[in-house]
């Protein structure tokens, strides 16, 4: 599954938030590959 980011992630962005929207993709993106 690929996913963009657009421009990508900030350097300030706490590590906790991009797993946490990586866990999203991975959960939500079944639903689309069934």
């Amino acid at each position: 599954h690929v996913f963009n980011l657009g421009h990508g992630i900030h350097p300030k962005i706490d590590p906790e938030n991009v797993g946490a929207f990586i866990n999203a993709v991975h959960e939500l993106s079944g639903q689309y590959h069934t």
